[in-house]
């Protein structure tokens, strides 16, 4: 499946993403999230195409970045349900025995290793996933229709898409935030929650960003339905298999972020609402919007060198969101 690809092009994919800067540069947890979960999927992918018994010192090394994982970001446990799943999708009955075996000893090390973190967690605050405010009973009336459904398609989300314009709005505020500085933390200086230096000369280029960024939106989207396609497929192959297991861990990060956000309402600013939280699943994207491209070239070649084109002109016009401000 990644024979013969070319690598810039997938670094061009990669590095669009605007949140990476400000996520690296802010010193968060969340990029140790996604440098672990390469390797992991470097072991999947290699244990797949060997179509061999899983091999216990991959495995042994898979339980070592689990551990590694739990202790960067609690959202790096929203990647481990989709390892289970995987098992459904092995046909062999000898590897999907091997693979289970080692795959408990993994998870088993990956405990050792963070389990300390999180039963500390829950002596002092009663909860394994504790977070700085307090949650409420599951319910989906806890956030207000406008949560759900709104996806401001007017001139704010173009023209000024940074806070407050987009109070408690899911969709809004997290596509601001993965293209451009929706909460103001890198692209201009703050002072206080609502007004910050050049905001209105960086509010009006941010609606641009918002603008051209729809582009690549639409392909990591068309990425993902591609990777969704292939669970219904009759007979699969390891690419395949490699592709929904990729896909199932995008799916669970999202709907697990949604569960947080409908348990800790943030009303009405929203504040819980941030692209670094699941940045995992914008890279995860990024792996299956390349891997239908990658097929797009094999059928219509033009069709995807204008692709990387247009995608070069588009990082080039949102290079300025990748620099920050914030020391000027």
């Amino acid at each position: 499946m990644y024979k013969d690809i070319n690598i810039a092009h997938f670094l061009l994919l990669v590095l669009l993403l605007t949140i990476n800067y400000r996520t690296f540069l802010m010193i968060r947890g969340e990029p140790y999230i996604i440098f672990f979960q390469a390797l992991c999927l470097l072991i999947v992918y290699n244990f797949l195409i060997s179509e061999k018994k899983a091999d216990i010192k991959k495995f042994i090394f898979l339980g070592v970045l689990i551990g590694l994982i739990g202790l960067s970001k609690q959202w790096g446990f929203l990647l481990f349900p989709s390892y289970f799943f995987l098992y459904f999708y092995l046909k062999n009955k000898d590897i999907k025995k091997s693979y289970l075996k080692f795959l408990l000893l993994a998870f088993l090390i990956g405990f050792i290793i963070c389990g300390w973190f999180y039963i500390g967690l829950f002596l002092d605050y009663g909860s394994f996933t504790a977070f700085n405010k307090d949650p409420t009973p599951f319910k989906f009336d806890n956030q207000p229709l406008n949560f759900y459904f709104s996806f401001e398609l007017n001139d704010l989300l173009f023209k000024n898409p940074i806070r407050p314009n987009f109070d408690n709005q899911f969709f809004p505020i997290l596509y601001s935030d993965l293209w451009g500085d929706y909460w103001g933390y890198f692209s201009f200086i703050l002072k206080g929650w609502e007004y910050g230096k050049f905001q209105p000369t960086v509010g009006a280029y941010l609606g641009r960003v918002n603008l051209v960024s729809i582009f690549p939106t639409f392909l990591l989207i068309l990425g993902t339905f591609f990777s969704f396609k292939k669970i219904f497929k009759s007979e699969k192959n390891f690419q395949d298999i490699f592709q929904i297991f990729i896909f199932l861990s995008s799916l669970i990060t999202f709907l697990g972020y949604l569960w947080f956000l409908i348990k800790y309402p943030e009303k009405p600013s929203g504040d819980t609402i941030k692209a670094p939280y699941v940045i995992q699943m914008f890279h995860l994207m990024v792996f299956m919007c390349f891997d239908y491209l990658n097929d797009l070239k094999k059928r219509r070649e033009r069709l995807y060198n204008l692709i990387f084109f247009l995608l070069l002109l588009v990082y080039l016009h949102n290079i300025p969101s990748m620099v920050t401000n914030y020391l000027k």
